[in-house]
């Protein structure tokens, strides 16, 4: 499978348009990252639009391979806090999405919680995802590589 490395400028340059997009069209008022990859693009745009509320949920599908192996058919929630979403604007966070299962979950979760909206962000979409998030980067066939990760 072919790879395509992401930059360190592209990531910048998605975060500050889509900050400057969400700040005119949308309140958030909790970023929810999906680790562990998530965590880095979530903490970037906490910082842009200035979000305090920020909280992580450790979800497993994937190993780290460059492609990735699959290690369960269904996400695997890890740890999660239980946080009060009730009424709240949540802008859930990811690296990428694939087929659309982890991020599925996530949303499940956070609709159980009460959030009055959701709103999801990912860095790269592969083609062909049968889910497609409210904000994405990229849209690839290839496996990203992101400057975070190493071959």
């Amino acid at each position: 499978m072919q790879i395509q490395k992401i930059t360190w400028n592209e990531i910048i340059d998605f975060i500050d348009r889509t900050a400057s997009i969400l700040s005119s069209k949308e309140k958030v008022d909790v970023i929810l990252a999906i680790g562990s990859s998530g965590l880095i693009p979530a903490a970037l745009i906490a910082i842009k639009l200035k979000i305090p509320e920020f909280y992580s949920i450790k979800v497993e599908r994937y190993d780290e391979g460059k492609p990735p192996r699959v290690l369960y058919d269904d996400p695997v929630v890890r740890l999660y806090s239980n946080i009060d979403l009730t009424g709240k604007s949540v802008l859930v966070v990811d690296d990428l999405i694939r087929t659309g299962k982890t991020i599925t979950k996530v949303l499940k979760i956070v609709e159980s919680m009460s959030a009055k909206r959701i709103i999801t962000l990912v860095l790269v979409l592969k083609k062909n995802a049968p889910f497609r998030p409210d904000y994405y980067y990229l849209e690839i066939d290839e496996c990203p590589l992101f400057p975070w990760e190493s071959k």
